[in-house]
């Protein structure tokens, strides 16, 4: 009770002292780009990496803070454009999740660059990963709950929306004549239903399970069989190449996981599963066509879906992302069919979620005026339990049944008891601090046969399913759907999976039927015809992301025994996975990194491997590929931030099977420009 009071206020003091404040600003309306003789495609990844010192988001009061980097977060971007003057981009950020505010900023800042794209003609995506920063998000409810730090920290909302914006600038820039192609397989053994027993009771759920019936699978933990046939295990592939030299532009891919494979006290940013898939897939090209093209992995409807992990460590993400990684390269290095239609459409509304009525078998349903959070949401997913699923706090806990919520029940209250007043006034009152977003911005996208339906948040695979089949009826084509995308309102179930409260339908916030009104409200936009947006006038937008804080480097803590203190699951052998303490490893002393910084600014050090031959020393590359710490092979540490100064540490860890005789040194580009070395070593 005392650390709800405490609490209550400090919230008082916050806003008594003026710490909240509003995101605003206005978009400008899409235009009308002039005819041209050719399709056009565009690409770009920016580091969009901050500095240590920030809490993760998406694992809550579990998370962590970022204490340095392992893969690098990236925003990467595709952008199209057709004969007649139709664009729009595709952005795929390394983020645990993206807000509608932050896509609105993102949209103001790319026409402030002079580029003619509005805000319904992006679509910004978040590949969920769990060790990427919260507390940036327009919406006080996750940066009350994603991390387990509280508050919105201004300075890291503008450098992402500044950082993601210049990667669409710079893909519109780079933008010349190409060729599309689409490709499809399926990846088997990779993913797993987390939340079998609620997928079993949809009524359409042979279908799938039918549709997964070859698949190989291999067992992991105590899942059972079907849990490897009830997931869309189906990667796709738009693969852009340029018409002059025939070589890759970007390609962009499209998976359905939640692609969180590393644990929860892992304390380092990195992008996950994604980020490795998409990194090996990037060098794989650069090896085959001397180019450096962009690989984006975009996330489906995933809600229920989780890698086929056996341990939560590095030796894990790598496997399951290097397979993921040779689904992506079998699909870039087949002989492909162009795209005969490269025509572009979208249609992009702004829709309400909150007591939003319609007709569902003749019988009116509606989406819930108050939102909600249900027991099992405390407990965690199947397969990610947090300590409160050994108390009260586990699925299948429900409530009266009532038209708004369902059987939802309040995890305020699990064991169901009738509380005096002063409790339940207290309980609610934080319970009234779950306010998600009300706005849900809906964008249907074609490129040729191609349809690219967005999804804000986490939809179970049977919904997305759903959504598919109900655009593909309206629009004849390949229908895609990308999760997590434009906006983040947590999870969607289809109402036969809300009845079970598992945490996915405990996660549902607008009662069991929000899944089915997004569904609809799809269906209803691919419906219109009239493609080109007809907004013709400049739109405010304005955001209340709830109370501010400043995060900062001393946020890391005290300077730890060893560099690799803390991170077992991450520094170790790949073939046992034990934790591994002879890796190189070298530590410089720096400035402070400049924060809030300006565009062009860097806020981390840069660390390459080089190589001594023949009295000279140059980049030391395997197969072609340099070593530095843009690939999936270093882990960058802040170990000490003074006033004045920081201490950095950095651990290489390449492969085992990597043999090399001559000598080898660390070289840092430290964040004052300044070059370091460390001392020769050799690794054999």
């Amino acid at each position: 009770m005392r650390h709800f009071f405490h609490k209550g206020v400090a919230t008082i003091l916050l806003f008594l002292s003026g710490c909240y404040g509003k995101i605003s600003g206005t978009l400008p309306p899409p235009q009308q780009l002039s005819q041209q003789q050719n399709f056009c495609v565009g690409a770009a990844k920016v580091d969009i990496t901050p500095i240590p010192g920030i809490a993760m988001g998406g694992y809550s009061i579990v998370g962590t803070t970022g204490r340095g980097y392992w893969t690098r977060l990236y925003a990467r971007t595709i952008y199209f454009r057709d004969t007649k003057g139709h664009s729009f981009a595709m952005v795929s950020c390394d983020l645990w999740s993206v807000s509608g505010g932050l896509a609105d900023r993102i949209a103001e800042l790319v026409k402030k660059h002079g580029k003619p794209l509005a805000r319904e003609q992006i679509i910004l995506a978040a590949t969920h990963t769990h060790h990427s920063p919260g507390n940036f998000s327009t919406s006080p409810m996750y940066n009350e709950f994603a991390s387990y730090r509280k508050g919105f920290d201004n300075n890291l909302f503008d450098f992402f929306a500044q950082r993601i914006a210049q990667s669409i600038v710079q893909a519109i820039e780079s933008s010349k004549p190409a060729t599309v192609s689409f490709s499809q397989k399926k990846i088997p053994a990779l993913v797993r239903n987390r939340s079998l027993d609620a997928f079993l009771l949809n009524v359409d759920r042979n279908a799938i399970l039918s549709k997964n019936a070859q698949l190989t699978i291999e067992k992991k933990l105590d899942f059972p069989q079907e849990a490897y046939h009830a997931v869309d295990a189906e990667l796709s592939l738009i693969h852009c190449r340029e018409i002059a030299t025939n070589k890759t532009i970007a390609a962009a891919g499209f998976f359905a996981v939640h692609p969180t494979v590393m644990g929860a006290k892992t304390e380092v940013y990195h992008a996950d599963l994604f980020g490795i898939a998409t990194q090996i897939a990037e060098q794989h090209l650069q090896k085959k066509e001397d180019a450096q093209p962009i690989v984006a992995l975009f996330n489906g409807a995933e809600g229920d879906i989780s890698p086929n992990w056996e341990k939560r460590d590095r030796r894990n993400a790598m496997l399951l992302g290097e397979k993921l990684a040779h689904g992506l390269t079998h699909l870039l290095d087949e002989p492909q069919q162009n795209i005969a239609n490269t025509d572009i459409q979208y249609r992009f509304e702004n829709i309400n979620l909150v007591k939003r009525c319609f007709q569902l078998k003749n019988i009116e349903r509606c989406t819930a005026e108050k939102p909600s959070v249900g027991v099992a949401t405390l407990g965690g997913a199947t397969d990610g339990r947090s300590r409160l699923h050994s108390f009260l706090w586990r699925e299948h806990v429900k409530g009266t049944r009532n038209e708004q919520q369902g059987t939802k029940q309040p995890p305020n209250n699990p064991l169901r008891m009738e509380l005096p007043f002063i409790a339940r006034f207290v309980l609610d009152s934080l319970m009234g601090q779950i306010v998600p977003p009300k706005d849900c911005p809906l964008g249907v996208y074609q490129l040729g046969d191609i349809v690219l339906a967005t999804l804000p948040g986490e939809f179970t695979t049977t919904q997305g399913s759903r959504i598919r089949q109900a655009i593909a009826k309206e629009i004849p084509g390949k229908v895609l759907t990308i999760g997590l995308a434009n906006e983040y309102i947590s999870y969607f179930t289809t109402p036969e999976e809300y009845e079970v409260q598992h945490y996915e339908g405990a996660s549902t916030l607008y009662g069991p039927f929000s899944g089915v009104f997004i569904e609809k409200e799809l269906q209803r936009i691919a419906i219109n015809k009239d493609a080109t947006p007809k907004r013709t006038t400049s739109k405010k937008y304005a955001y209340h992301p709830g109370p501010h804080r400043k995060f900062q480097l001393q946020d890391i803590g005290s300077e730890p025994y060893l560099l690799d203190s803390g991170l077992g699951n991450l520094v170790q052998d790949l073939e046992s996975g034990k934790p591994m303490r002879n890796y190189p490893q070298f530590t410089w002393n720096d400035i402070l990194p400049p924060w809030p910084p300006k565009p062009q600014q860097h806020v981390t050090p840069y660390v390459k491997i080089q190589v001594q031959k023949e009295g000279k020393w140059s980049d030391f590359k395997i197969d072609g590929v340099a070593e530095n710490d843009r690939g999936i092979h270093f882990v960058t540490i802040l170990l000490k931030a003074t006033g004045k100064d920081s201490k950095w540490g950095v651990i290489w860890m390449p492969t085992s099977k990597m043999k090399i005789d001559l000598p080898l040194r660390f070289c840092v580009k430290k964040i004052d420009g300044q070059q370091v070395y460390s001392r020769i070593f050799s690794y054999n």
